[in-house]
């Protein structure tokens, strides 16, 4: 496994995000101008086949981090790539001056990051069609 963390969009990081949230899960957006200033996540098998994504960025309350973005491609779940994921992003974040991380996590995932240490606030609120919760964890 090979883990890619730079200021860029990879294409397989692209394709991912393409699969998951264009595809599979029918979102009509996906890209944003924060992927052009952010910090991007790619984990990929040792041949470049693209495991998980996600990114992240500087929040405007000191020390916040926020991660979005997360997705791992549906013949890796359930293997653990998602805590990994996680695990890079809060250690990234720390070494960074990270204090706080926020996310929008889609509510069928909210106890998975409740199970990271992470905590709901706030209403539900939408992004398209689905369903989402802000949900943080201080580092």
């Amino acid at each position: 496994m090979k883990i890619y963390f730079e200021k860029r969009l990879y294409d397989e990081g692209r394709a991912i995000r393409e699969e998951i949230f264009l595809v599979e899960q029918k979102f009509s957006t996906e890209f944003d101008e924060i992927d052009d200033t952010c910090w991007h996540l790619l984990m990929t098998e040792d041949d470049g086949h693209g495991i998980a994504v996600a990114r992240m960025f500087e929040g405007e309350k000191d020390g916040e981090f926020i991660f979005g973005r997360i997705a791992v491609r549906m013949e890796y779940r359930k293997q653990h790539y998602g805590n990994k994921v996680m695990e890079i992003l809060e250690s990234k974040a720390k070494e960074m001056g990270g204090k706080l991380i926020s996310l929008d996590a889609q509510c069928q995932a909210q106890v998975f990051y409740e199970k990271l240490g992470y905590t709901a606030f706030g209403d539900i609120h939408y992004d398209e069609h689905c369903p989402h919760i802000t949900m943080t964890k201080s580092l």
